[in-house]
């Protein structure tokens, strides 16, 4: 009796379509086969069930979670992505113009070292400062202009001719008072020489700018550079 339940159980549960547990119950009441042995079958198979529809939730619910996480991650790495890109674009945008800087500032300044020495009769005239004003003196011009074939600037000292002067004034021996174009330097007096206004020694010689006042009138001749 008890195997022939159980056959009868094994084909209830393995039909071709769906079964409900009603059904069964029904099935198993209508035939008298609601021993102790077959309500132990259909309860497993309905805790079996429900196992089954908690675990299906389950994955449904981790799927769901996993789903939103991977989005999450998609999205945190698009995002650092495109800050990764604007990061290495404003490095190489940094980059590049640094590099134009170094270029101009080396064409600017051409190709010297700037460790140089200028030295004047042997010295160094560097030692304190490094900064060099060319200053012009008396009959000299100084010109500087760049030089783009050579990369540098170039300076030039133009110095003015020493072209003599003769006064308006007597040449007699007595006369000390003669007129010059423009206030000379130097006078030349009686055969080539040559007096500084004040000299070394502190003597004056003469006095005035373009008309001058000797203190030894000249005799023979008279100019100025």
């Amino acid at each position: 009796m008890r195997k022939t339940t159980i056959k009868k159980l094994l084909a209830i549960l393995e039909p071709p379509k769906r079964v409900s547990l009603t059904a069964l119950t029904k099935t198993f009441t209508t035939k008298g086969m609601f021993d102790r042995r077959s309500i132990y079958i259909l309860d497993k198979i309905r805790a079996v069930r429900i196992g089954f529809k908690n675990l299906e939730g389950l994955f449904a619910a981790q799927e769901k979670s996993t789903s939103g996480r991977f989005k999450a991650i998609a999205k945190d790495l698009g995002s650092l992505e495109k800050r990764s890109d604007d990061i290495l674009k404003n490095i190489d945008e940094k980059f590049e113009t640094l590099r134009k800087d170094i270029l101009t500032r080396s064409q600017s300044h051409g190709g010297g070292n700037a460790n140089r020495q200028i030295r004047v009769d042997g010295t160094d005239v560097l030692t304190k400062y490094t900064d060099v004003n060319l200053v012009s003196g008396t009959g000299v011009s100084i010109t500087s202009a760049n030089d783009e074939t050579n990369k540098r600037r170039n300076i030039t000292v133009t110095a003015g001719s020493l072209s003599p002067q003769t006064p308006t004034g007597t040449v007699n021996g007595s006369n000390t008072d003669f007129t010059f174009t423009t206030a000379p330097q130097l006078i030349s007096v009686d055969q080539g020489r040559f007096m500084q206004k004040t000299s070394s020694d502190g003597t004056v010689n003469w006095t005035g700018t373009t008309t001058v006042t000797l203190t030894v009138a000249p005799t023979f001749d008279i100019f100025g550079v």
